[in-house]
């Protein structure tokens, strides 16, 4: 049981969060706060009278368990992309220079990467996440119906930021994906398709 109550429904409350990280009366939960807005906890419905119950979001139990593999809500459009070698006339090792002196500086970076379908435009973007330390997540934004596209986005921003992954955006909603975001992540792809 918890709080001290045999009869009461056993689930974590804020209350009781707040106790067990030492914020004494400080609220720690809000429906706008960042805990919500990064989708880390979930406050459910409760009884009249009930502190209501908080339910952490099970992939950040996964992280703090030690996975690294992709949220489950993201599989239908996200995926790792592991480096291959370099073609010679990509310039790796200075888009990895210019990018290394930008996130030194505390820079975000967005790089537009624009080619025909089948370039290896993901395949540049790998090799120079790699060239940093970093995976590649590639997010194919066709896949991801409109309904769902305010979770999704926080999402794969939540998981860049837990993992120190560069994010690549594709297909029809890339700009989107880009465009207007509050949170900049230090290295993000634009993966286009030449206009015409």
């Amino acid at each position: 049981y918890l709080e001290g109550d045999v009869a009461r429904k056993s689930h974590p409350t804020e209350a009781l969060a707040r106790r067990l990280c030492g914020y004494a009366r400080t609220s720690m939960w809000s429906p706008g706060g960042a805990l919500a807005r990064w989708q880390v906890l979930d406050m459910d419905a409760a009884d009249p009278g009930e502190s209501p119950p908080l339910r952490v979001d099970p992939y950040i139990l996964q992280f703090l368990q030690g996975s690294t593999e992709i949220d489950r809500e993201l599989l239908d459009c996200a995926t790792y992309v592991e480096p291959r070698s370099p073609l010679p006339q990509w310039p790796v090792d200075e888009v990895g220079r210019r990018i290394s002196r930008a996130l030194e500086q505390g820079w975000p970076n967005r790089i537009w990467l624009v080619g025909q379908r089948f370039s290896g435009r993901r395949t540049l973007a790998a090799c120079v996440a790699h060239s940093l330390g970093c995976s590649l997540v590639a997010v194919d934004t066709s896949r991801i119906r409109e309904q769902n596209w305010p979770r999704v986005q926080v999402r794969i921003r939540r998981h860049a930021l837990l993992h120190g992954c560069a994010v690549a955006w594709s297909g029809g909603q890339a700009l989107r994906a880009c465009a207007g975001n509050d949170t900049k992540l230090p290295l993000e792809f634009g993966v286009l398709e030449p206009p015409g």
